[in-house]
């Protein structure tokens, strides 16, 4: 069993992904795609999900074309996970994953038994047992990830198509998660995943596609085609690719030289700020973070891109010499930008230093009463912050603000 494009133009009102060739996807693999911001990763996704206007071209599974087929038999050969899960609905966790459910139910107003035991497995999967009756709006935005996740190995599909899937969690449920696609692989099923992180493309996919400008630039395993020459052709970023002393394959991005002259700094954590660093390093600004604990993903992309970070010990608060540091650093800063991040006490001093930017940007998806965990301390700071900042809600306003400012 196979799923095969046949020369592909996809997009919205025009084409923008553009497939020249042939590509069999095949089971037992995992297929990764990588590629800068607007580079067509996920429009790419979204085609093969029928999600987007495919204006030339088929896809076609086990020489069936899949878009032929009904919604209820389309959706038992592909699932598709988003990049992020959104609703005002307070869905609960079990709600979302057994909706994975519908193309193997009997009656459409109610659930059978098996539906039920196999949603409450991918549950137990994703680690969210104890938040299955919870709201999805009163978790943490990696627990909606993992609850999109298990609602798509509740749809017990043939082929995943995964955005992003390790967005918004942490390091040890990126590779968790990842690990389960492997499993899932194994059992003879395909999976395709949009990734912005390199590092974990080289690690878990068998075959990897380099995509830029809605085209791709090169395909195969990630040995052969993950090479300097490759991501500075994508990326417009020198590299070094190596095998570690573990003897695992491994990439070290190096930040280009800062020719627009415009410093910009990030207070990220928990992996709020991976897209927003490589989007300010591929734009070409100079770039800072901080304060981040050493065991946040955030501070793992900031090495692996060469931003001076500011870090603190895992598990401790913001101690007074790494918060003067980031308030120089803020200081000297064009402007700031502060992800959708919680606060605790341990990173609640972030909201205090920003105080002295000269301008700021906030991305905003979820409200701070949810990211609170200070008492209301943190909320207090931010919404005094919010009166004289730019509030943003998706990655692509910011860029657009990006673009503005750069012209100035």
């Amino acid at each position: 069993m196979s799923l095969y494009i046949e020369s592909l133009k996809c997009g919205y009102t025009k084409p923008i992904v553009e497939v020249e060739k042939g590509i069999e996807f095949k089971e037992g693999k995992v297929y990764g795609i990588v590629g800068p911001n607007g580079s067509g990763k996920s429009t790419f996704i979204k085609a093969l999900a029928g999600i987007v206007k495919i204006f030339e071209g088929k896809v076609f599974y086990n020489q069936t074309n899949i878009f032929s087929l009904s919604d209820i038999e389309r959706a038992k050969i592909i699932s598709y996970m988003p990049q992020s899960v959104f609703s005002n609905f307070p869905f609960t966790v079990i709600d979302i994953v057994m909706m994975g459910r519908y193309p193997h139910e009997k009656s459409r107003f109610s659930n059978d038994k098996e539906s039920k035991k196999v949603a409450e497995e991918k549950i137990d999967m994703v680690e969210l047992t104890a938040k299955k009756y919870s709201s999805i709006l009163q978790i943490s935005g990696g627990e909606r990830q993992r609850t999109s996740f298990a609602r798509v190995l509740a749809q017990e599909s043939k082929v995943l198509l995964l955005d992003e899937p390790n967005s918004n969690l942490d390091i040890t449920h990126q590779e968790k998660i990842l690990n389960i696609v492997k499993d899932e692989v194994r059992l003879g099923k395909i999976a395709i995943m949009a990734l912005h992180n390199i590092k974990l493309a080289a690690k878990f996919c068998d075959i990897v596609f380099l995509m830029k400008d809605g085209k791709i630039v090169d395909f195969g395993r990630p040995q052969d085609v993950i090479n300097a020459e490759n991501i500075k052709k994508v990326y417009n970023i020198e590299a070094i690719v190596y095998r570690n002393p573990f003897g695992i394959f491994d990439i070290e991005l190096i930040q280009k030289e800062y020719e627009k002259g415009i410093h910009v700094h990030v207070v990220a954590g928990g992996g709020q700020g991976q897209a927003v660093y490589k989007l300010l390093v591929e734009m070409g600004f100079k770039v800072t973070t901080g304060v981040l604990a050493t065991n946040d993903t955030d501070y793992e992309t900031a090495q692996a891109l060469s931003i001076y970070t500011v870090f603190t010990m895992p598990f401790m608060p913001i101690g007074e010499v790494e918060y003067i540091e980031n308030v120089e650093l803020i200081k000297k800063a064009d402007f700031c930008i502060l992800c959708d991040i919680p606060f605790g006490i341990q990173n609640v001093k972030n909201l205090e230093a920003l105080k002295f930017a000269k301008k700021l940007f906030i991305i905003e998806q979820e409200d701070i009463s949810n990211r609170d965990f200070t008492n209301g301390i943190a909320t207090s700071l931010y919404n005094s912050l919010k009166e004289k900042a730019v509030v943003l809600n998706t990655l692509e306003e910011l860029k657009h603000i990006l673009q503005r400012e750069e012209k100035k």
